[in-house]
């Protein structure tokens, strides 16, 4: 259901492309990252970069969708428990997909556009870089790691606040909320929080 619903969030962007005033732009700055779910512990927030290009749709003076491609970097560190296992770090790179839907106001503050913004995301996975505990799983004690490759796809739901200014320049803050677990039967996701800077170009 989660994939469907991006497809279509996606397959609309399309279908106005020809409709709408379109602009680009580069986003650039820190996400902190972290773990959350029933069997995640003791993990600690990451700092990471974030960043990406993306695409704006402005349908009317007041909404926009915007499509993003985004180099997503999610991990935890200071030997967290996962699984009722114990790893020194989890650091995955995603390539991120969003379909963000903004809604711009040049009332709120004085001399910039505010737009609020929120949507799902499509994650795919590029590369992960974890250290875990290796245990003895049967009588040859042959050590096995505990780190597993993760989903190859993951699904997000982002949101956030952006100040515009002379429409060009902007400052975004956002939280990225993970919805589906990035390893196969383990209830743990990703969250951030990050600020970054950026440019669009009309």
């Amino acid at each position: 259901m989660k994939r469907y619903i991006f497809i279509i969030a996606l397959m609309f962007c399309f279908t106005i492309h020809l409709k709408a005033q379109i602009s680009h732009g580069l986003r650039a700055g820190l996400e902190v990252v972290n773990f959350t779910g029933d069997e995640v512990s003791m993990s600690n927030f990451m700092p990471v970069f974030t960043g990406g290009y993306f695409l704006n749709y402005e349908l009317t003076e007041s909404f926009s969708i915007q499509p993003e491609f985004n180099l997503a970097f999610k991990g935890a560190s200071n030997d967290m428990i996962l699984k009722g296992f114990p790893f020194s770090k989890i650091n995955l790179t995603y390539l991120q997909i969003p379909v963000l839907f903004n809604i711009s106001s040049e009332k709120i503050i004085s001399g910039l556009t505010t737009s609020f913004f929120a949507g799902p995301a499509l994650d795919i996975y590029v590369v992960q870089d974890a250290d875990g505990e290796m245990i003895e799983t049967d009588p040859n004690n042959t050590k096995y790691s505990l780190v597993q490759d993760p989903e190859s796809l993951t699904y997000d739901m982002i949101f956030g606040v952006n100040l515009r200014k002379d429409d060009r320049y902007f400052i975004d803050v956002r939280y990225n909320n993970g919805i589906a677990p990035f390893y196969k039967d383990v209830d743990a996701k990703s969250m951030g929080i990050s600020l970054s800077l950026g440019i669009f170009f009309n």
